[in-house]
């Protein structure tokens, strides 16, 4: 994966990482059409750098994130592979905005 940038000591930041993390979610949406393996690399990726974020740390770099990884093309997938890298996405994604709700409502839950 593509470091975005680094701060004085060369390290790659939380925010760099939420930002990064932000991207990639607005590149699986594009590529939801795609294969299986295109999917499972981009979801793999969103993993790494949501894992790479602290709790309640810069959650508003990712606006477009949380509502991503609800798509029920991802929640309903028909591999097993993608489904667990979404639900372990989106229980960074709930980590990382804790205490606060990535999601404004219900309907977006269903």
């Amino acid at each position: 994966m593509a470091l975005l940038g680094r701060d004085s000591e060369g390290e790659t930041t939380e925010r760099q990482y939420a930002a990064m993390a932000e991207k990639l979610g607005r590149k699986l949406e594009a590529g939801l059409g795609g294969g299986k393996a295109q999917l499972l690399k981009a979801l793999k990726d969103v993993s790494d750098a949501l894992g790479r974020v602290g709790q309640g740390e810069h959650s508003t770099e990712m606006k477009t994130l949380p509502n991503v990884l609800v798509l029920k093309a991802l929640l309903n997938h028909s591999d097993k592979d993608v489904r667990l890298y979404t639900a372990l996405c989106l229980s960074d994604v709930l980590r990382i905005f804790a205490p606060r709700e990535p999601y404004e409502d219900d309907e977006t839950l269903k």
